[in-house]
C-alpha cells in the first residue's frame, strides 16, 4: 500500500511527473528522462497495438459468434420480399448501405435497382455459444450477487479491534459496491471470462469523487419558518466516491509478455500492462487534465492501421477517420521525423490512445527519491505522445481467467470450444429446413385445353393458378399448364380423364438422419461442457437412482466451484485494490454502520467513536450503530484476507469449531476457573456472529474483565454455565435470556433455559 505523503516527502509525485514529460528545454536533465520514459513506451505501445490488430481474429471470431441471429438487417428485407409484404423498391431502399446487397439486386445500365434476387437457401443459425455461455454465467452470478456485503474483509487476526475493522470496512466498501453497481460490472467481467478466455478490469481512475451543495445544517441560518434573506446557505457535501471499474475488449489488451497475465493480481511478475482505444482528438483537446494536448502528433505510418486492419475497426468501431487524410496544412508542423500534429480542425480525426501502467522504481529515473516500486499510469495518444501521468495507489487491474495456462499467450475460452459445434449445428439445421422443404414440394397439372380460347377462359384460369398458389411461401402450390392435346400428338398418355393433377415429391429420409445428427451434436457439446438434463432444467432421458443424481450433481457442483476460484482470484485483486485505493484517496472521516456487537472500549481502541442517533433501537443487543473515524482507521496492522466468495459458507464450520472449544472450556474444571471472563463473552459473540442468527455485545463490566465466570459479584454457578453452555450448542435464538444469565449474575440452579 502506497503513502503518498511519504511519496511527497521523497518528491515522487503527479506534479514531478508532469514536470518531467512536459519539458522541452534539451539542456535540462529532465529532458533527457523525458526521452527515456517516451522511447521505453513508444516501443512497447507500438509492439502491443500491432501484435493486438494482427492476433484480433481469436476474439472477434467470438463476438460474431455470440452477435449472430437468425434474422438480421440483411436478411430481414428478403424475407419480407419473399413473403410479398414489401415491394421490390421498398426492399431495395432498406437494404442500401449493407455490403452485401450486390448479391441480391440487379441494376439497369443506369445503376438503378430494377429487380431483387431471393437467395435459394437461409442459413438457420443455432447460437449455442450465447445459450451455454448465458447458463455458466447464471450459475455464478447468482451465487456472487446474492453476497452481502458484496466484499467481506476478514481479519487475519481474532483480536476484536481486527474484526472491527474488518466489519466496518466491509460496510464501506458495500456501498461503494451499490453507489458502483459493483454487481452489474461484476456479471460482465465474468461473462467477458467465459466469452474470450480472461477479463481484465482496471479502475477508471485512481480515484472518483462527486460532490454537490447541498442546503447549510445551520439552524441560524434560516427562519422559523424555513425562508431565508440573501444567497442561499450552502455547503459542499460529498455525493459518491470510489472505484469505477471498466473490463477493455481482449483484442486491445496487452501486458508484459515474459510473465503470466495472472501475476498482476498478486503483483507478483508483470512490470507492465494496460489496454488501448480509438477516441476523437477533441475529446482530448478539451480536457483540463492532459498535457501536450496540443503537440499529439501522428504519422502514415501510424495511421495507416486503420486501412491495413480496416476489418477490425470496421467490426469494433461506428466510423474511423484518420487525421492524414483531412487536409490541414498545419498538420504538418512537424516536431520529430516529419511527425504531423493534430489540430482545432481534425475534432473528429480519430486517435489511438494507449492507457499504461508502468512498474517503476521512481529513484532510477529521476522521478523524486522513492527507493521503491510503484505503479504508474501513463495515458499514451497518437504517436506515443505521453498526455497523462498519475502514481497509482495500488496495483492498476484485477484479472478474471477460466482455465488460464500459464505457459501459453493465448488460450481457449468456453466459446471458443463451443464454436464448432455452433458451425456444425447451423449447417445441420439449415439442411433440416431445406430438406423439409423439398418434401413439401408439389406441381399442380392443369389441362389448358378446357379453358377458352377468350377472355374470359383467361380469367377463368388465373383465378385458378392463384387459389392454387397459396400464401405458404415455402410450400406455394407451382401452377403449370399442359395441352394433353398435345401430349397424345406426341405419343404421351395423359390419360385423358385427368384434367388436373398435383405431383407432389417423395418424403425423403434424410429427416430421420438429420435429427439423429443434431441430438447426437448436442449430447457432445454438452458432455463437454459438463451439464446434465437437471441442470438444463430437464428430465432425465431415462430413469435415474438417487445415488446417480448425487454423483451427477457432485460433480456438476466440482465444475461450479472450479470456476468459482478462478472468479475468486479476481474478486481478491478487486478487494485488495479497493482497500488500498480507499486508503490513499479516500475522504479523511467516514461513517459506518456497524453490528453492535462491539463494545465502547473496543471501538476506542479501533480509533473510531461511538455516534448516538436517535433512530437506533436502545436494546444492548442484535443492533447497528454508526462510528466515525478517519480513513487512517482503517488500516490494520495485518493484512486482510483474501477469502471471500463461495468459501463465505465456510463461517458455519468455523461456529462449530468455537462451540466444541467453548463446551471444553466449561466442562474442565482447571481452564474454566482461568479464563478471564471478557474473553468467554468474546467467544460467544463470535459464535452467534459466525451462525449468522444475531449479534451479541456482552462485555463484562468495569473492573471484572480478568475475573473469571466463576468470580466476583457477578459469578455464577457451575450449574448454570452448564445450562449456558447446551444453549448455545443447541443454537438457541433466545439471545436476551442468554445475554441476562451472562451479564445478569445468573440463574438459578438446575433451572432449564427457556
Amino acid at each position: 500500500m502506497i503513502d503518498f505523503d511519504i511519496l511527497k516527502e521523497a518528491g515522487t509525485t503527479n506534479e514531478r511527473l508532469r514536470k518531467i514529460l512536459t519539458c522541452t528545454d534539451t539542456e535540462n536533465p529532465d529532458h533527457k528522462i523525458r526521452e527515456k520514459i517516451e522511447d521505453m513506451v513508444s516501443s512497447r505501445m507500438t509492439e502491443h497495438v500491432t501484435y493486438s490488430l494482427r492476433n484480433h481474429q481469436l476474439y472477434s471470431a467470438v463476438d460474431m459468434a455470440w452477435d449472430s441471429s437468425p434474422i438480421n438487417k440483411t436478411t430481414m428485407p428478403l424475407v419480407l420480399y419473399a413473403q410479398k409484404r414489401i415491394d421490390m423498391k421498398s426492399c431495395a431502399k432498406a437494404l442500401e448501405g449493407v455490403k452485401s446487397l450486390e448479391q441480391y439486386a440487379k441494376r439497369d445500365e443506369s445503376g438503378k435497382i430494377v429487380d431483387i434476387d431471393l437467395p435459394k437457401f437461409f442459413e438457420v443459425n443455432v447460437n449455442l455459444v450465447r445459450s451455454f455461455v448465458t447458463r455458466r454465467l447464471a450459475a455464478q452470478v447468482n451465487k456472487y450477487n446474492n453476497l452481502y456485503p458484496f466484499f467481506k474483509y476478514e481479519s487475519r487476526t481474532t483480536g476484536p479491534v481486527g474484526k472491527l475493522r474488518a466489519d466496518a470496512l466491509s460496510q464501506r466498501m458495500d456501498i461503494m459496491a451499490d453507489q458502483f453497481d459493483y454487481r452489474h460490472f461484476q456479471t460482465q467481467a465474468i461473462r467477458d471470462m467465459f466469452l474470450y478466455g480472461h477479463s481484465v478490469a482496471f479502475p477508471r481512475a485512481s480515484w472518483e469523487r462527486d460532490v454537490q451543495w447541498t442546503k447549510s445544517p445551520v439552524a441560524e441560518a434560516f427562519k422559523t419558518d424555513g425562508s431565508f434573506e440573501g444567497t442561499i446557505p450552502k455547503v459542499s457535501r460529498v455525493t459518491k466516491e470510489g472505484l469505477g471499474w471498466i473490463t477493455p475488449h481482449p483484442s486491445r489488451l496487452f501486458w508484459d509478455n515474459a510473465y503470466p497475465l495472472t501475476s498482476i493480481n498478486t503483483d507478483s511478475g508483470a512490470n507492465y500492462c494496460g489496454f488501448w482505444d480509438v477516441v476523437r482528438y477533441g475529446d482530448i483537446a478539451d480536457n483540463p487534465a492532459f498535457f501536450n494536448r496540443d503537440v499529439v502528433g501522428f504519422s502514415d505510418a501510424k495511421d495507416s492501421v486503420f486501412v491495413t486492419f480496416s476489418d477490425y475497426f470496421t467490426q469494433h468501431y461506428t466510423k474511423i477517420t484518420p487525421a492524414s487524410t483531412i487536409a490541414d496544412p498545419s498538420a504538418y508542423n512537424d516536431r520529430v521525423n516529419n511527425v504531423g500534429r493534430y489540430s482545432g480542425k481534425m475534432a473528429d480525426a480519430s486517435v489511438i490512445v494507449g492507457e499504461y501502467y508502468w512498474k517503476c522504481n521512481p529513484n532510477e529515473f529521476g522521478i523524486g527519491d522513492y527507493p521503491y516500486p510503484v505503479w504508474i499510469h501513463l495515458k499514451v495518444a497518437g504517436d506515443n505522445t505521453i498526455i497523462f501521468a498519475e502514481i497509482m495507489p495500488s496495483t492498476p487491474a484485477a484479472v478474471f481467467s477460466f482455465n488460464e495456462n500459464d505457459s501459453r499467450l493465448l488460450n481457449l475460452s468456453v466459446a471458443h470450444e463451443l464454436m464448432p459445434y455452433q458451425d456444425q449445428l447451423t449447417n445441420l439445421m439449415t439442411q433440416l429446413l431445406e430438406t423439409a422443404k423439398a418434401d413439401l414440394f408439389s406441381v399442380a397439372v392443369i389441362n389448358s385445353d378446357i379453358f377458352p380460347d377468350t377472355d374470359e377462359g383467361a380469367k377463368v384460369l388465373e383465378d385458378f393458378r392463384n387459389t392454387m398458389a397459396g400464401k405458404n411461401f415455402y410450400a406455394s402450390t407451382h401452377v403449370l399448364e399442359a395441352s394433353f392435346q398435345k401430349l397424345r400428338d406426341l405419343g404421351i398418355d395423359p390419360r385423358s380423364d385427368n384434367v388436373f393433377k398435383v405431383v407432389r415429391s417423395s418424403p425423403s429420409t434424410a429427416l430421420t438422419t438429420i435429427f439423429q445428427s443434431i441430438q447426437n451434436l448436442l449430447a457432445t457439446a454438452e458432455r463437454l461442457m459438463a451439464l446434465s438434463p437437471q441442470e438444463q432444467g430437464q428430465p432425465a432421458p431415462r430413469e435415474t437412482s438417487a445415488t446417480e443424481v448425487t454423483i451427477i450433481n457432485n460433480t456438476t457442483e466440482s465444475v461450479y466451484n472450479f470456476i468459482s476460484e478462478s472468479i475468486d482470484e479476481g474478486r481478491a485483486a478487486m478487494k485488495r485494490i479497493c482497500y488500498e485505493c480507499l486508503i490513499a484517496k479516500g475522504a479523511s472521516e467516514v461513517y459506518l454502520p456497524v453490528v453492535n456487537r462491539y463494545t465502547d472500549d473496543v471501538i476506542a481502541k479501533a480509533g473510531f467513536r461511538y455516534v448516538p442517533d436517535e433512530d437506533e433501537a436502545v436494546s444492548s443487543v442484535g443492533t447497528r450503530r454508526t462510528i466515525v473515524g478517519t480513513t487512517s482507521n482503517l488500516v490494520h496492522d495485518y493484512i486482510f484476507t483474501s477469502r471471500d466468495g463461495s468459501e463465505r459458507a465456510l463461517n458455519t464450520m468455523s461456529a462449530q469449531n468455537l462451540i466444541q472449544l467453548f463446551q471444553i472450556i466449561t466442562q474442565s474444571q482447571i481452564l474454566l476457573p482461568n479464563i478471564p471472563k471478557d474473553k468467554v463473552f468474546e467467544i460467544v459473540n463470535e459464535i452467534f456472529r459466525l451462525l449468522g442468527a444475531t449479534d451479541l455485545r456482552l462485555q463484562a463490566p468495569p473492573g471484572q474483565e480478568g475475573e473469571s465466570l466463576l468470580e466476583g459479584a457477578g459469578g455464577m454457578s457451575p450449574e448454570a454455565i452448564q445450562q449456558i453452555a447446551q444453549a448455545v450448542q443447541q443454537n438457541s435464538q433466545d439471545i436476551q435470556q442468554i445475554a441476562g444469565v451472562l451479564q445478569g449474575g445468573g440463574a438459578p440452579p438446575n433451572q432449564p433455559l427457556q
